[in-house]
């Protein structure tokens, strides 16, 4: 939890909820978890990269949203070289690889608001 905690962001002892420290004030977060699949067909050529979009309502200016490929799918990811940051905006979120993947992607992401 190094990256949340860097953030001011401190998990429960069951990691089912996060504190946030805000201006002295304390609120509990419940990250909203949510899986997706990258459909091979749906990636598109971005300049010399490929990017896949996704479109999540939840995904909000100044939200953390932390992404996790499954077991199942790190040698298509892995082949299709992801780049390290993703771009966020409201409404979603894109990510870019150096190759097109060569089969679908499974992967769990979390929202904290």
């Amino acid at each position: 939890m190094e990256k949340e905690q860097a953030k001011g962001l401190y998990p429960d002892a069951d990691k089912t909820k996060l504190t946030s420290i805000e201006a002295g004030a304390q609120k509990n977060i419940a990250p909203k978890h949510k899986t997706l699949v990258l459909q091979v067909a749906q990636w598109k050529v971005t300049g010399n990269l490929y990017e896949y979009v996704v479109s999540d309502t939840d995904v909000t200016d100044g939200c953390y949203v932390a992404i996790v490929v499954e077991n199942d799918s790190v040698v298509y990811a892995t082949e299709a070289s992801f780049l390290s940051k993703p771009t966020f905006r409201t409404g979603g979120f894109s990510l870019f690889t150096e190759n097109k993947p060569t089969g679908n992607i499974n992967l769990t992401y979390s929202i904290i608001v």
